[in-house]
């Protein structure tokens, strides 16, 4: 193996506009390896109420800056980050040490990295850009959407309240981003990001670090973008109380998968969005108080959503587009399945993922993981393994002939670990709302 060449600075340059709202970021190790990536800020179906290249709108980019270079730095975590565009005070300095050491927590983990390898954020200027916007009032609601089942209760409880929403991806056009308006008939807002892949690639076979990167962190600071330039003053994530809970923990860290989605991190970035953006946008998430098992219950009844939704990575890959909806050979995949089954009949169940994962007896190891039996919770957007028994256990007192060689394990091994009594507590706690 080749020996990486250890930097010494990670350096986040200034950004650059180019024309049609196109914004041009710019990275470096050590003003030696530079990297630049390209967010296409303009919408096909939404006009802007701002300019990009407005005042406010370029100290905003200023601060999303500093949250898309971590894309970059994670491949090779330096000690000491260089803003040439941006100075910070000592609460930025501690948000973003926290968003670059704590919130690539899972990262460091696989990598086996130090945990709180960023010491220092310098930089070269030596004043606080203020920014000044005024208060919105276009009652216009922002989504943030997967395609996920989670978004689309997001969605279904704001338009009850008779809200006005908006759906929001950021990214690229993905296939299955057609699905929106068959079953919610709104039109979405396309935000286009455009990595430096072939520089991380290259990185990449000169065997320089990659994993998992906070990318709700990095698209909550987007999102803040788009409300000044369209107009929204709310913006709904749909993270959900299960998110809270760790997979393991590392020398005293805990590691979670979902850390930017977790509650902590909600409150960090609206603090820190009314500290030093603004105090007339309203940042949440509208699932926050409900188990991923409640959302799943809730999701079941919107029958026109059943087959629209993805439950898998696989169809959001950088590089390729997906065939499917979902590939039946991951943990989130598993998951959804697990947690859904006891609110579908069969028939459900097959329209979705074309067959009965439960009746494959090679899928076991994969619902071990999710309930906790062997090793970790998969580093994935799953829940808690709680849930996950939970789950279980409903589907079998729900579908008492119901029989296959995964369920039949899960009451010889799982199922007498509690009491009735004690699953049907827990039960209520988690639909709890």
């Amino acid at each position: 193996m080749q020996a990486l060449k250890a930097y010494q600075k990670f350096h986040i340059h200034p950004h650059k506009n180019l024309e049609n709202s196109k914004v041009e970021f710019h990275y470096s190790f050590d003003h030696e390896v530079f990297f630049k990536e390209i967010i296409d800020f303009s919408s096909e179906n939404y006009v802007t109420k701002q300019k990009i290249n407005d005042k406010n709108t370029q100290i905003l980019l200023q601060h999303l800056s500093i949250a898309l270079g971590i894309s970059y730095y994670k491949l090779f975590p330096v000690e000491d980050i260089v803003l040439e565009n941006f100075w910070i005070d000592d609460d930025q300095q501690e948000f973003r040490k926290k968003f670059y050491n704590k919130w690539l927590g899972e990262f460091r983990y696989v990598n086996k990295l130090n945990p709180n390898a960023l010491k220092t954020i310098t930089s070269k200027w030596e004043e606080l850009p203020q920014i000044n916007i005024a208060p919105l009032r276009e009652s216009n609601h922002l989504v943030p959407f997967w395609w996920w089942k989670d978004s689309f209760v997001t969605a279904e409880k704001l338009i009850r309240e008779e809200k006005e929403i908006t759906p929001f991806c950021f990214g690229k056009e993905y296939l299955i981003h057609s699905l929106w308006t068959q079953s919610l008939w709104k039109e979405k807002l396309l935000i286009k990001r455009t990595l430096d892949l072939e520089k991380l690639w290259e990185m990449g076979q000169r065997w320089y670090y990659n994993g998992h990167v906070p990318i709700t962190g990095i698209i909550s600071m987007v999102t803040i973008i788009i409300c000044y330039l369209y107009g929204f003053d709310h913006v709904h994530f749909s993270n959900e109380k299960s998110a809270n809970f760790g997979n393991t923990e590392r020398k005293w860290v805990t590691i979670n998968h979902q850390r930017s989605k977790s509650e902590e991190f909600e409150e960090n970035f609206r603090k820190y969005i009314e500290k030093y953006i603004s105090t007339s946008i309203v940042y949440k998430s509208k699932l926050r108080d409900l188990f991923e098992i409640k959302i799943a219950q809730q999701f079941s009844k919107y029958k026109k959503h059943l087959t629209q939704f993805s439950s898998c990575n696989k169809n959001f890959a950088i590089s390729k587009e997906a065939e499917k909806k979902r590939c039946n050979d991951c943990p989130k995949c598993f998951f959804v399945y697990l947690i859904m089954r006891p609110f579908l009949l069969l028939e459900d169940v097959v329209h979705i993922w074309w067959k009965d994962l439960y009746e494959n007896y090679d899928n076991l190891y994969e619902f071990q993981e999710l309930r906790g039996v062997r090793w970790i919770k998969p580093l994935e957007c799953v829940w808690t393994e709680e849930e996950c028994k939970v789950a279980t256990w409903l589907f079998i007192q729900r579908n008492p002939k119901y029989t296959s060689s995964i369920t039949e394990y899960f009451k010889e091994n799982i199922l007498p670990q509690k009491t009735n009594s004690e699953r049907e507590t827990l039960w209520v706690s988690l639909l709890w709302e």
